[in-house]
């Protein structure tokens, strides 16, 4: 009502600029959180270099444009964030240097190196070359590109990862009771690529993570039980996307015939662990140990894990698809 009595030019202009606020409101909706902040320029150097440096804000936005482009860019600094941004970032996008250099190294059949863009891009070119390359980056990778595929094309597919997809995981490092943190996160990597309908999700050497949840060194002077629980977390997608993970079967009898019955008694075994599928080399028996009282899963124990939800990811074929 109050409006009515504005006159027709101001009325215009107010729902021009309501207008106008409306699409920008939009199109930033759609934008990563840190696209929709251009100051953020410490992210942008780790991303690239795996550091930060000093300076002003546009010297640090030109080196980077340099350094990847061979040349500053023209243009706000917002825009210009954004394009960096979309350049470097572990998105799904055919764009992203991050996700064509996961190509590259699955390709290549080298370790997937999860640093920032020059360790990787330096570790290939050594690789291949014998010796890092030099000039921008945004070209070098071209380059890399042109070499493991043919056409100079990297294949990408969207593909749906259906819920119960299995994983297998390899413990990076030996968890004990005794030694273990609640809330302590421990590595894990992926032994073999997961492929669905051709299309390679996950591939050998990604990352995954398990949590501590519940750890307790044990005692016989103190008749003190030990206690050690983990949880699955996470498992990281060829794109980069985090997929939440779960032991594959957790009401599966895993036969832990082997492992000492006496201690076993004294001890409190979580159970998520109880409900994970420990596979060779280890196995059950091996992979879940009791050392003085103590519950070990020893460093190599191969844990059967399983993608808890549909997830559409961007992946890379490994055979032509009909089309």
């Amino acid at each position: 009502m109050a409006l009515a009595f504005l006159p027709a030019r101001i009325r215009r202009n107010r729902s021009l600029v309501a207008l106008l606020a409306a699409f920008v409101l939009l199109a930033t909706s759609v934008l990563p959180v840190h696209a929709q902040d251009p100051t953020h320029i410490d992210r942008l150097e780790r991303l690239l270099y795996g550091r930060t440096y000093t300076g002003t804000y546009l010297d640090r936005l030109t080196r980077l444009e340099r350094d990847l482009y061979g040349s500053a860019r023209e243009g706000s600094i917002p825009t210009r964030s954004v394009d960096i941004e979309f350049m470097l970032s572990d998105r799904s996008s055919v764009e992203s240097l991050w996700l064509q250099l996961r190509a590259i190294e699955w390709k290549s059949g080298r370790p997937m190196n999860e640093t920032h863009i020059m360790d990787r891009l330096t570790a290939m070119e050594l690789y291949v070359y014998g010796e890092p390359q030099t000039g921008p980056v945004v070209p070098r990778v071209k380059e890399l590109v042109d070499l493991w595929f043919v056409g100079g094309r990297i294949p990408f597919q969207k593909v749906d990862i259906p819920s119960g997809t299995p994983v297998d995981l390899r413990l990076e490092e030996e968890v004990s009771s005794k030694t273990a943190k609640v809330g302590q996160v421990v590595k894990l990597t992926v032994v073999n690529n997961v492929v669905v309908d051709g299309i390679l999700v996950i591939p050998k050497g990604s990352t995954a993570e398990l949590v501590i949840t519940e750890a307790q060194a044990g005692t016989r002077a103190l008749m003190r039980q030990a206690k050690l629980n983990v949880e699955l977390k996470s498992v990281k997608a060829i794109d980069g996307s985090s997929l939440a993970i779960a032991p594959f079967d957790p009401n599966r009898d895993l036969g832990f015939e082997d492992v000492d019955q006496e201690a076993t008694t004294q001890l409190a075994i979580g159970a998520s662990i109880l409900g994970m599928i420990l596979l060779p080399p280890l196995g059950a028996a091996a992979g879940l140990l009791v050392k003085a009282d103590q519950l070990v899963l020893s460093q190599g124990t191969v844990i059967r894990a399983a993608v808890i939800a549909d997830t559409q990811v961007l992946g890379v074929e490994t055979v032509p698809l009909t089309r």
